[in-house]
């Protein structure tokens, strides 16, 4: 099935398609995501990469729980540049934010934020929710994104010193099949998480404090009350 992951009224048509369709899921990877696009807008008038990495990631979640099987599982793809960039609550979306890995790497972070509230509210269910992050890893998010010089001469140099796309993989592999706590997701376990075997890891503090979330739970739930 077709879906603009950045269009809430996309998510919304295909839900009922999966809902009309499929029967229940044992498994939901939350894998979409964009990296280092210009700046644009979505057609819901939202910063891209905040609409796609964040707000319509969060938003298919949550409509696609009831499309769970009882001991699901939902796995979130985040990205260790959410490690690095912290919240601004007076640019939420990064619309002033020129810095491309910066609005990518907020994106991921409140995008975190979100995925750890979702899986504290489902406590008392059998769904379960896990975070992870491939690492660093040459693929062609890198060579759409970039120009041709770094295509050139830096991207060679990432397939040489960075893990393949297949170990990469190993990480929501294994997300799948392990429990964490809200404090914890899945990453290799190599320097600087940037590559390595997967790993149960203890996630920033700063991502998982109460008080952030409950300010990005709240921003997040009036947008989407709007749609």
């Amino acid at each position: 099935e077709h879906i603009d992951i950045s269009s809430l009224e996309s998510i919304d048509n295909f839900q009922l398609e999966v809902d009309r369709k499929y029967q229940k899921a044992d498994i939901f990877i939350n894998n979409s995501g964009v990296y280092h696009l210009q700046k644009s807008l979505s057609k819901d008038g939202y910063e891209m990469h905040f609409a796609t990495n964040t707000l319509g990631n969060y938003y298919l979640a949550k409509k696609i729980i009831y499309d769970l099987k009882e001991n699901a599982k939902m796995i979130f793809v985040s990205s260790l540049a959410a490690n690095f960039y912290k919240i601004n609550f007076s640019d939420f979306q990064s619309l002033h934010t020129k810095n491309k890995m910066k609005v990518y790497g907020i994106s991921k972070r409140i995008m975190m934020a979100n995925a750890i509230t979702l899986k504290n509210s489902l406590e008392n269910s059998s769904i379960d929710v896990n975070i992870t992050h491939p690492g660093i890893c040459a693929t062609e998010l890198f060579t759409k994104s970039h120009s041709k010089l770094f295509n050139i001469f830096v991207y060679p140099l990432m397939k040489i010193v960075f893990h393949s796309p297949k170990k990469a993989a190993l990480n929501i592999i294994k997300a799948i099949f392990v429990e964490t706590n809200e404090n914890e997701w899945v990453a290799p376990r190599g320097l600087f998480g940037a590559w390595g075997y997967p790993k149960v890891l203890r996630i920033k503090k700063i991502i998982y404090d109460e008080n952030i979330r409950e300010q990005v739970s709240d921003i997040t739930a009036d947008m989407i009350s709007r749609h």
